[in-house]
């Protein structure tokens, strides 16, 4: 059984404060940053991210789907974090995509969309 949540600010967030780590090292990108990290400071990213958003799941169900489009930016971070998570890469018609996100209000910055 699965539950769906809206989309989560929680994995953007986390790689936000993999940023702002960046500025107390020698790291030019985030991405350095999550290189550097070990195997447990990675899961704990992981932990963390349940643990933020456990009160989104209003089930026990054991699986749940954050549909947040921006994450598709923090392949890397899910799968070093979550290395269970499951990756959906749903796909539709060009057409039907764009029109969809050009109806659909984005916050500011949306870049695939036509909020920018």
């Amino acid at each position: 059984m699965r539950t769906t949540t809206p989309a989560l600010p929680d994995i953007p967030a986390i790689a936000k404060s993999l940023f702002d780590m960046r500025n107390k090292s020698q790291a030019s990108g985030y991405a350095d940053v999550l290189a550097g990290m070990s195997a447990q400071e990675c899961r704990a990213l992981g932990e963390r991210y349940l643990a933020r958003t456990r009160i989104q799941r209003k089930t026990a169900a054991p699986f749940f789907i954050d549909k947040m489009p921006n994450n598709f930016a923090h392949i890397d971070l899910i799968h070093l974090a979550l290395p269970h998570a499951k990756i959906i890469d749903a796909r539709r018609h060009p057409l039907g995509c764009r029109f969809s996100g050009f109806k659909q209000h984005f916050a500011r910055g949306q870049y695939f969309s036509a909020a920018v």
